[in-house]
């Protein structure tokens, strides 16, 4: 599934956008309208891998991205705001293998 932000200040305009992407089931579209509040939702999305964010201000997600780059995968947050976390794990080529179970 691919994520989309969607930028305009008309709101029904986004609305219709939003519906006509996510039917194709290809598509999570979130929306803003302006750019700052584009820019806003993105930056938050990165924050909560730095060490410190959240209530608990413990490791959380921090250690979860260090330890998974180590191995050359990244890890992101693409859920729509305010509707809940979804996040992607990438993996490399070649950076993995299937096994045959007993």
């Amino acid at each position: 599934m691919i994520a989309v932000l969607c930028v305009d200040d008309e709101p029904a305009l986004l609305r219709i956008a939003q519906i006509f992407l996510e039917e194709t089931g290809l598509y999570t579209v979130d929306t803003a309208l302006s750019a700052e509040e584009a820019k806003a939702k993105i930056a938050e999305k990165e924050r909560i891998f730095e060490r410190g964010y959240g209530k608990n201000t413990g490791l959380g997600l921090f250690i979860a991205r260090e330890i998974l780059a180590i191995s050359g995968i990244g890890i992101v947050e693409n859920g729509r705001y305010l509707r809940g976390a979804r996040f992607e794990i990438i993996v490399p080529k070649g950076g993995y293998r299937w096994t045959k179970t007993a």
